[in-house]
């Protein structure tokens, strides 16, 4: 697969570097719940246990190479 993110609006690279992060904390074991409400530029919530949770905002960047 080649993977040209060049071609990809800045919109959809940044949602595929919150899948990218949800997903590598839910590999750890980590419960993440997406908020219901984004007026607070929370992209997702994970949970530590019953009392603690740690509100998640992703930013993510292109980087040109040359090849």
């Amino acid at each position: 697969m080649n993977l040209k993110y060049s071609i990809l609006h800045h919109l959809q690279v940044g949602r595929i570097g919150e899948y990218w992060v949800k997903l590598m904390l839910t590999m750890d074991g980590l419960d993440t719940y997406y908020s219901d409400v984004d007026n607070k530029a929370i992209d997702f919530i994970v949970r530590l246990d019953n009392a603690q949770h740690l509100d998640i905002q992703v930013k993510t960047v292109r980087i040109k190479t040359t090849s």
